[in-house]
Order: C-alpha cells, then sequence, then structure tokens
C-alpha cells in the first residue's frame, strides 16, 4: 500500500522513536525506576499507544477502573486540572506501564535482564505491577482510590511542601520540632515527608509554618547557600496529615491478591519507600503501602542501593521509565558515573 506523504512522515518519526527507545535496552542488566506525582505534563502521552493491541487494552481498561479518560486529561489538560492528586497519580502510573509494556513488547527489555526495581511514593505500585506482584486490573483499583483519599485529605487542610537542599537531614528534623514545639494549635505543624539525597530534604506542613520558613527568620537558614523551593501540590503527603486517607487505601488493599513469590529470589530487589530496602516476601506489603501515605519516603536509602549496586558492576544501565527525569537528576547528585549509563523514557522519547 502507498503511504502519502503526511503518513510516511508520521511512520518514519515512530520508526525514530522506536529506535531511541530499543538503543537503550538490551540484555544487560538494569535497574528501573519509576517517578511520582509531580511529573506530569500536557502532552505526556504520546498516540504510540494507539499502534499497540497490547497497549491498546491496557488503555482501556485503564478507563475502565478510573471511569475518567486520562489520557485526554494527560494530552490535552487544563494543567490545573491533571495536576490535581486525583488526575496525577493515576497519569503517571499509566505512563510508566505504557512505557515499560512498549519496550518488553518490542522485544527491548528482558524481565530476565532487571536486577532492582524502585517506585518513588505513587511510583512504588508501578514498581509492584513491574515485578509481578499486583495485576494491572488491581494496581489501577489501589491508585483510583489512594488517588481520591489523598484527594480529600489535602482538601481537609491549607498544607503544602518545601524542598531544603544544603542542609542534613538531621538539623531539619531539629527545625520541625522546633518549630512544632511553638505552635498552640496541634494541627498546625512541619514533619519531613521525602529524604531525596544527602542535604535534600522535602517536608511537608500548613501554609501558614511553611511561609515562616521561606522567610528565612529562622537562624538554621540564615546561610545563602541553603535553597528553599515550594513544590507545585496542595497537600503534605507523606506526613501525618494524610491519616485520614489510610482506611479508604487500607480497604481496598485487602480486596486485592499480592503475588510475593518474586521477592524470594535474592537476586532481584523491589524496594519500600517505609524501609528504604528492598520488599521481603514474608513482609506485610499492605500495611506498608498504607503506612507510605504518612510516613517519610527514605528515597536516600533507596538511591544508594542502586547506586552501590552500579559500583559493584551489578547493572549495566539504569531506566526511569515514565514522565520526567527527576529520578534521573536525584542520581546524578550521588554518582555522575551513573548517570551516564541512565537514561528517562517516557512514550514521547
Amino acid at each position: 500500500m502507498k503511504l502519502g506523504p503526511g503518513k510516511l512522515l508520521s511512520y518514519a518519526l515512530w520508526q525514530l522513536r522506536r529506535h531511541k527507545l530499543t538503543t537503550c535496552c538490551s540484555m544487560s542488566t538494569k535497574a528501573i525506576l519509576c517517578p511520582g506525582q509531580g511529573t506530569q505534563y500536557i502532552g505526556m502521552f504520546d498516540d504510540q499507544w494507539s499502534k499497540s493491541n497490547i497497549l491498546r487494552e491496557i488503555v482501556k481498561t485503564s478507563k475502565d477502573i478510573l471511569g475518567e479518560d486520562v489520557i485526554g486529561i494527560g494530552n490535552d489538560g487544563p494543567l490545573s486540572k491533571l495536576s490535581l492528586t486525583k488526575y496525577c497519580q493515576p497519569a503517571v502510573v499509566l505512563s510508566s506501564i505504557l512505557t515499560f509494556e512498549h519496550l518488553k513488547e518490542a522485544g527491548d527489555l528482558q524481565h530476565a535482564s532487571i536486577k532492582a526495581i524502585a517506585g518513588y511514593s505513587v511510583g512504588e505500585l508501578s514498581s509492584l505491577y513491574m515485578a509481578g506482584c499486583i495485576s494491572f486490573e488491581n494496581m489501577m483499583k489501589i491508585v483510583r482510590v489512594r488517588a481520591d483519599v489523598m484527594q480529600h485529605a489535602s482538601n481537609a487542610h491549607n498544607t503544602g511542601m518545601l524542598t531544603i537542599q544544603g542542609i542534613p537531614k538531621e538539623k531539619i528534623q531539629e527545625l520541625c520540632h522546633e518549630l512544632n514545639s511553638l505552635q498552640t494549635d496541634s494541627k498546625n505543624h512541619v514533619n519531613i515527608a521525602i529524604e531525596m539525597y544527602p542535604m535534600s530534604t522535602v517536608i511537608g506542613g500548613t501554609v501558614k509554618i511553611l511561609d515562616g520558613i521561606v522567610e528565612r527568620g529562622h537562624p538554621l537558614l540564615k546561610e545563602p547557600s541553603i535553597k528553599l523551593s515550594r513544590l507545585p501540590v496542595s497537600g503534605a503527603f507523606h506526613t501525618p496529615y494524610m491519616e485520614s486517607a489510610q482506611e479508604g487505601l487500607n480497604d481496598i488493599l485487602h480486596k486485592i491478591e499480592i503475588n510475593t513469590a518474586p521477592l524470594e529470589n535474592p537476586d532481584f530487589k523491589v524496594y519500600s519507600n517505609v524501609t528504604g530496602k528492598p520488599f521481603k516476601s514474608t513482609d506485610n506489603i499492605r500495611d506498608l503501602l498504607v503506612k507510605q501515605i504518612c510516613e517519610p519516603v527514605k528515597w536516600t536509602n533507596i538511591i544508594q542501593d542502586v547506586n552501590l549496586m552500579f559500583k559493584e558492576k551489578k547493572l549495566d544501565s539504569i531506566l526511569e521509565l515514565g514522565p520526567g527525569n527527576n529520578l534521573q537528576s536525584i542520581l546524578g547528585k550521588i554518582n555522575r558515573r551513573a548517570i551516564r549509563v541512565t537514561q528517562s523514557l517516557d512514550l514521547n522519547s
């Protein structure tokens, strides 16, 4: 069949994108990183998924379970809607899964080559799916409930999140304790939410306290080298402000099956955000997933362990699958050599 100029160009661009994905992947040993909320962007879903029966079925199933056209919201926005927790969490997870399945279908990624999988925040669910611990249908059911209950918890309090760079985690913990002791309202507090990498920590709390921190009134924050940046979120995730979301998440988790058999392989790691260590087959994964929304993400521990695997030559390459390149950037803060073998890929790559 003869193709017109427009279709020829479209086909050529598709082949070029596929070549870029193919060249990054072989039977070399790999770690996979799955991003979390905040990496979403308008146009995040290329039409690549529509060319595959497998990917089309994934999109259809996700739409049936979510009751929302996440692909449409991710492509067309508006950004204000996509940035809402109830939409961006499933959008980010779906992007990771579609990229993962696309690479597998193309023969560019073999499961036997994967030695470690780590997901950041909601990306932890993506990692458990990729590991074979949770089916796609059950994962999307969990994501739907998780996003809804966390959105509801966020709406109940005027809270936010703030990144502090240039101060050890221990000093930030002391700062949080001190600020909390000064509050007359017990509902007004701040806590460590994410341990990103050494000297970079995210805290979550009321906007009132965060505003005070940004004004740099505390002696600990006077040094110009210390960087403060607000996160574009409307909730204090991974802090006690999410406690009201735990019951709903716990309910759905106890209705789905979790397969722990893949975790019995001593040469295969899937990391827990709560412990900062690989899940064990004996772990109560449901409890850890419930705790995760209220407890700090120990990403520093996770990424340091992945880096150690690379230094010990147990990994040849690292793939960040999903929107953005945040996790690749964090890895680069720890080891510049590791970033040379790391690629961030989604269907737009």
